[in-house]
Protein backbone atom coordinates (compact mmCIF):
# COMPACT_ATOMS: atom_id res chain seq x y z
CA UNK A 1 0.00 0.00 0.00
CA UNK A 2 2.94 2.20 0.83
CA UNK A 3 4.57 1.67 -2.32
CA UNK A 4 1.08 2.20 -4.27
CA UNK A 5 0.83 5.63 -2.72
CA UNK A 6 4.51 6.49 -3.62
CA UNK A 7 3.80 6.03 -7.27
CA UNK A 8 0.93 8.09 -7.11
CA UNK A 9 3.09 10.59 -5.54
CA UNK A 10 5.69 10.11 -8.29
CA UNK A 11 2.95 10.43 -10.10
CA UNK A 12 1.51 14.00 -9.47
CA UNK A 13 4.69 15.54 -8.97
CA UNK A 14 5.54 14.50 -13.01
CA UNK A 15 2.33 16.02 -13.98
CA UNK A 16 2.87 19.12 -12.22
CA UNK A 17 6.76 19.23 -14.02
CA UNK A 18 4.80 18.49 -17.12
CA UNK A 19 2.44 21.21 -16.50
CA UNK A 20 5.08 24.06 -15.52
CA UNK A 21 7.36 23.01 -18.47
CA UNK A 22 4.20 23.55 -20.29
CA UNK A 23 2.80 26.31 -19.55
CA UNK A 24 5.74 28.78 -19.12
CA UNK A 25 6.55 27.74 -23.17
CA UNK A 26 3.01 27.97 -23.53
CA UNK A 27 3.16 31.83 -22.44
CA UNK A 28 6.48 32.76 -23.78
CA UNK A 29 5.17 31.94 -27.29
CA UNK A 30 1.75 32.88 -27.00
CA UNK A 31 2.83 37.24 -26.21
CA UNK A 32 1.93 38.33 -29.52
CA UNK A 33 -1.82 36.28 -29.16
CA UNK A 34 -2.39 38.54 -26.08
CA UNK A 35 -1.14 42.15 -27.35
CA UNK A 36 -3.32 41.26 -30.39
CA UNK A 37 -6.35 39.73 -28.39
CA UNK A 38 -6.23 43.11 -25.81
CA UNK A 39 -5.95 45.71 -28.32
CA UNK A 40 -8.87 44.17 -29.95
CA UNK A 41 -10.89 43.74 -26.99
CA UNK A 42 -9.78 47.56 -25.80
CA UNK A 43 -11.27 48.63 -29.23
CA UNK A 44 -14.38 46.83 -29.18
CA UNK A 45 -15.05 47.50 -25.26
CA UNK A 46 -12.89 49.23 -23.71
CA UNK A 47 -11.36 47.99 -20.56
CA UNK A 48 -10.71 45.59 -18.49
CA UNK A 49 -8.94 43.40 -20.82
CA UNK A 50 -8.71 40.38 -18.27
CA UNK A 51 -11.48 39.39 -16.73
CA UNK A 52 -10.70 37.37 -13.01
CA UNK A 53 -13.36 35.36 -10.96
CA UNK A 54 -13.22 32.85 -7.79
CA UNK A 55 -13.36 29.52 -8.86
CA UNK A 56 -12.83 26.53 -6.14
CA UNK A 57 -9.65 24.18 -6.68
CA UNK A 58 -8.65 20.83 -5.24
CA UNK A 59 -10.54 20.03 -2.06
CA UNK A 60 -12.76 23.36 -2.57
CA UNK A 61 -10.28 25.96 -2.05
CA UNK A 62 -10.61 28.79 -3.70
CA UNK A 63 -8.73 31.00 -6.07
CA UNK A 64 -8.76 33.30 -8.50
CA UNK A 65 -8.88 32.23 -11.67
CA UNK A 66 -8.17 34.48 -15.26
CA UNK A 67 -9.60 35.13 -18.36
CA UNK A 68 -9.43 37.38 -21.55
CA UNK A 69 -12.93 39.25 -21.47
CA UNK A 70 -15.22 38.05 -23.60
CA UNK A 71 -18.86 39.44 -22.34
CA UNK A 72 -20.15 43.01 -21.97
CA UNK A 73 -18.92 44.77 -19.55
CA UNK A 74 -20.74 44.30 -15.67
CA UNK A 75 -22.41 41.35 -17.33
CA UNK A 76 -23.66 39.57 -14.44
CA UNK A 77 -24.83 42.93 -12.45
CA UNK A 78 -28.38 42.05 -13.33
CA UNK A 79 -28.57 38.10 -13.25
CA UNK A 80 -26.48 37.05 -10.20
CA UNK A 81 -24.11 34.07 -11.11
CA UNK A 82 -25.91 32.12 -14.07
CA UNK A 83 -24.88 29.01 -15.79
CA UNK A 84 -23.35 29.47 -19.14
CA UNK A 85 -25.01 29.37 -22.62
CA UNK A 86 -23.88 28.23 -25.32
CA UNK A 87 -24.99 31.17 -27.49
CA UNK A 88 -25.37 34.00 -24.95
CA UNK A 89 -26.14 37.29 -25.64
CA UNK A 90 -23.63 38.63 -23.45
CA UNK A 91 -20.84 38.10 -25.45
CA UNK A 92 -18.64 40.59 -27.73
CA UNK A 93 -17.71 40.22 -31.08
CA UNK A 94 -14.28 39.61 -30.45
CA UNK A 95 -15.66 37.41 -27.23
CA UNK A 96 -17.49 35.03 -29.86
CA UNK A 97 -14.05 34.69 -31.59
CA UNK A 98 -11.78 33.94 -28.02
CA UNK A 99 -14.42 31.51 -27.10
CA UNK A 100 -14.61 29.71 -30.09
CA UNK A 101 -10.71 28.99 -30.45
CA UNK A 102 -10.14 29.08 -26.90
CA UNK A 103 -7.83 32.26 -27.15
CA UNK A 104 -9.68 33.23 -23.79
CA UNK A 105 -8.51 30.77 -21.84
CA UNK A 106 -5.14 31.80 -22.33
CA UNK A 107 -4.69 33.55 -18.87
CA UNK A 108 -4.88 30.76 -16.90
CA UNK A 109 -1.40 29.39 -18.33
CA UNK A 110 -0.68 31.91 -15.18
CA UNK A 111 -3.39 29.65 -12.75
CA UNK A 112 -1.14 26.52 -14.07
CA UNK A 113 2.26 28.20 -13.40
CA UNK A 114 1.35 29.18 -9.82
CA UNK A 115 -0.32 25.33 -9.46
CA UNK A 116 -4.04 26.61 -9.00
CA UNK A 117 -5.13 24.26 -11.78
CA UNK A 118 -3.87 21.55 -14.06
CA UNK A 119 -3.78 21.36 -17.76
CA UNK A 120 -5.79 18.42 -17.47
CA UNK A 121 -9.07 18.03 -15.16
CA UNK A 122 -12.51 18.66 -14.30
CA UNK A 123 -13.77 22.62 -14.88
CA UNK A 124 -12.97 24.78 -12.04
CA UNK A 125 -16.47 26.03 -11.19
CA UNK A 126 -17.53 29.05 -9.23
CA UNK A 127 -18.58 28.39 -5.42
CA UNK A 128 -22.01 29.95 -5.83
CA UNK A 129 -22.46 27.53 -8.68
CA UNK A 130 -21.28 24.54 -6.96
CA UNK A 131 -23.43 25.05 -3.71
CA UNK A 132 -26.06 24.80 -6.23
CA UNK A 133 -25.46 22.19 -7.65
CA UNK A 134 -24.26 19.92 -4.52
CA UNK A 135 -27.67 20.84 -2.85
CA UNK A 136 -29.22 18.84 -5.52
CA UNK A 137 -26.25 16.35 -6.73
CA UNK A 138 -24.31 15.65 -3.56
CA UNK A 139 -21.92 13.52 -5.38
CA UNK A 140 -20.96 16.55 -7.57
CA UNK A 141 -18.32 17.38 -4.46
CA UNK A 142 -16.49 14.47 -6.07
CA UNK A 143 -14.82 16.47 -8.41
CA UNK A 144 -12.87 18.72 -6.43
CA UNK A 145 -10.77 15.31 -4.83
CA UNK A 146 -8.36 16.11 -8.11
CA UNK A 147 -6.84 19.32 -9.12
CA UNK A 148 -8.98 21.23 -11.67
CA UNK A 149 -7.58 22.08 -15.65
CA UNK A 150 -8.27 23.69 -18.26
CA UNK A 151 -9.43 21.03 -20.52
CA UNK A 152 -10.65 17.31 -19.66
CA UNK A 153 -13.17 15.28 -20.94
CA UNK A 154 -16.29 17.56 -19.74
CA UNK A 155 -14.63 20.08 -21.94
CA UNK A 156 -13.86 18.18 -24.93
CA UNK A 157 -16.79 16.01 -25.09
CA UNK A 158 -19.79 18.65 -23.85
CA UNK A 159 -20.12 21.88 -24.60
CA UNK A 160 -21.05 25.38 -22.35
CA UNK A 161 -24.79 24.38 -21.34
CA UNK A 162 -24.17 20.49 -20.48
CA UNK A 163 -26.24 19.64 -17.25
CA UNK A 164 -24.17 19.15 -14.17
CA UNK A 165 -24.87 16.02 -13.63
CA UNK A 166 -23.52 15.10 -17.07
CA UNK A 167 -20.54 16.76 -16.15
CA UNK A 168 -19.98 15.04 -13.07
CA UNK A 169 -20.15 11.81 -15.43
CA UNK A 170 -17.24 13.14 -17.33
CA UNK A 171 -15.24 13.76 -14.36
CA UNK A 172 -15.69 10.85 -12.99
CA UNK A 173 -14.44 8.73 -15.96
CA UNK A 174 -11.17 11.20 -15.99
CA UNK A 175 -11.09 10.99 -12.35
CA UNK A 176 -11.02 7.50 -12.18
CA UNK A 177 -8.54 6.46 -15.43
CA UNK A 178 -6.64 9.33 -15.05
CA UNK A 179 -2.41 8.53 -16.49
CA UNK A 180 -0.24 11.00 -18.33
CA UNK A 181 -1.19 9.22 -21.65
CA UNK A 182 -5.00 10.29 -21.12
CA UNK A 183 -3.84 13.81 -20.59
CA UNK A 184 -1.62 13.66 -23.61
CA UNK A 185 -4.20 12.77 -25.76
CA UNK A 186 -6.60 15.47 -24.48
CA UNK A 187 -4.07 18.09 -24.79
CA UNK A 188 -3.43 16.85 -28.41
CA UNK A 189 -7.41 17.41 -28.91
CA UNK A 190 -7.87 20.64 -27.15
CA UNK A 191 -5.09 21.92 -29.75
CA UNK A 192 -6.90 20.22 -32.78
CA UNK A 193 -9.97 22.11 -31.71
CA UNK A 194 -8.87 25.00 -30.88
CA UNK A 195 -6.84 25.17 -34.53
CA UNK A 196 -10.25 24.43 -36.27
CA UNK A 197 -11.91 27.22 -34.08
CA UNK A 198 -14.70 24.50 -33.03
CA UNK A 199 -15.06 24.98 -29.36
CA UNK A 200 -18.57 26.93 -28.91
CA UNK A 201 -20.65 23.66 -30.61
CA UNK A 202 -20.43 20.49 -29.02
CA UNK A 203 -21.32 18.57 -32.80
CA UNK A 204 -18.86 20.76 -34.31
CA UNK A 205 -16.33 19.34 -32.03
CA UNK A 206 -17.36 16.34 -32.50
CA UNK A 207 -17.25 16.50 -36.28
CA UNK A 208 -13.58 17.45 -35.92
CA UNK A 209 -12.77 14.27 -33.90
CA UNK A 210 -14.59 12.25 -36.13
CA UNK A 211 -12.53 13.94 -38.79
CA UNK A 212 -9.29 12.96 -36.90
CA UNK A 213 -10.40 9.46 -36.50
CA UNK A 214 -10.05 9.60 -33.13
CA UNK A 215 -13.28 9.52 -31.58
CA UNK A 216 -13.43 6.19 -31.30
CA UNK A 217 -10.17 5.81 -29.17
CA UNK A 218 -10.96 8.96 -26.87
CA UNK A 219 -14.26 8.74 -26.55
CA UNK A 220 -14.87 8.50 -22.79
CA UNK A 221 -16.74 4.85 -22.87
CA UNK A 222 -14.66 3.26 -20.50
CA UNK A 223 -17.90 1.55 -18.02
CA UNK A 224 -18.16 3.29 -14.84
CA UNK A 225 -21.41 1.57 -14.30
CA UNK A 226 -20.41 -0.89 -11.12
CA UNK A 227 -22.52 -2.29 -7.93
CA UNK A 228 -24.05 0.57 -5.46
CA UNK A 229 -21.78 -0.55 -2.58
CA UNK A 230 -18.38 -0.25 -4.45
CA UNK A 231 -19.71 3.22 -5.88
CA UNK A 232 -20.16 4.55 -1.84
CA UNK A 233 -17.11 3.06 -1.25
CA UNK A 234 -15.14 4.82 -3.73
CA UNK A 235 -17.11 7.69 -2.50
CA UNK A 236 -15.38 7.44 0.96
CA UNK A 237 -19.50 7.45 1.80
CA UNK A 238 -20.07 3.75 3.57
CA UNK A 239 -16.58 1.33 4.48
CA UNK A 240 -15.98 -2.00 3.42
CA UNK A 241 -16.98 -3.01 7.24
CA UNK A 242 -20.30 -1.43 6.36
CA UNK A 243 -21.30 -2.91 3.10
CA UNK A 244 -20.21 -6.21 4.77
CA UNK A 245 -22.51 -6.28 7.35
CA UNK A 246 -25.47 -4.48 5.36
CA UNK A 247 -24.85 -7.22 2.85
CA UNK A 248 -24.98 -9.76 5.33
CA UNK A 249 -28.05 -8.02 6.63
CA UNK A 250 -29.71 -7.66 2.98
CA UNK A 251 -29.22 -11.41 2.40
CA UNK A 252 -31.62 -12.53 5.92
CA UNK A 253 -34.02 -9.86 4.87
CA UNK A 254 -34.51 -10.51 1.25
CA UNK A 255 -34.25 -6.75 0.49
CA UNK A 256 -31.86 -4.50 -2.14
CA UNK A 257 -28.49 -3.27 -1.10
CA UNK A 258 -29.21 0.25 -0.52
CA UNK A 259 -32.86 -0.53 1.54
CA UNK A 260 -30.41 -2.48 3.97
CA UNK A 261 -28.09 0.34 4.30
CA UNK A 262 -30.36 2.72 4.95
CA UNK A 263 -31.87 0.74 7.79
CA UNK A 264 -28.80 -0.29 9.35
CA UNK A 265 -28.00 3.69 9.60
CA UNK A 266 -25.39 3.81 6.72
CA UNK A 267 -26.87 6.95 5.15
CA UNK A 268 -29.77 8.64 4.38
CA UNK A 269 -32.43 8.00 2.14
CA UNK A 270 -31.49 11.10 0.58
CA UNK A 271 -27.89 10.37 -0.18
CA UNK A 272 -29.09 6.93 -1.31
CA UNK A 273 -31.22 8.36 -4.23
CA UNK A 274 -28.54 10.80 -5.45
CA UNK A 275 -26.21 8.03 -5.66
CA UNK A 276 -29.18 5.72 -7.80
CA UNK A 277 -28.98 8.79 -10.03
CA UNK A 278 -25.68 8.95 -10.24
CA UNK A 279 -26.08 4.81 -11.42
CA UNK A 280 -28.91 5.90 -13.84
CA UNK A 281 -26.76 8.67 -15.64
CA UNK A 282 -23.48 6.49 -15.88
CA UNK A 283 -25.48 4.09 -17.60
CA UNK A 284 -26.48 6.38 -20.36
CA UNK A 285 -25.04 6.08 -23.70
CA UNK A 286 -22.06 8.62 -23.44
CA UNK A 287 -24.13 10.94 -26.34
CA UNK A 288 -27.37 10.21 -25.22
CA UNK A 289 -30.03 13.13 -24.51
CA UNK A 290 -29.21 15.55 -22.73
CA UNK A 291 -25.82 14.72 -22.37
Amino acid sequence: MVKGLDFTVKEYAFKRIFDFSLALIGLIFSIPIWVIVAIAIWLEDGRPILYKQKRLGKHERPFWLFKFRSMVKNAEDSTGPVWAMENDPRVTKVGRFIRATAIDELPQLINILKGDISFVGPRAERPELAARFKRNIPAFALRTIVKPGLTGIAQVYGRYDTPPQHKLRYDLIYIKNQSFILDLKLILLSFWITFTGKWQSREDKLGVLVRKKTAKTMQPSISLVKPLGQLLIEANVITQEQLKEALAYQRGLGIKIGEALVKKGFLSNQVLNQFLQLQLIMREQEYGTGA
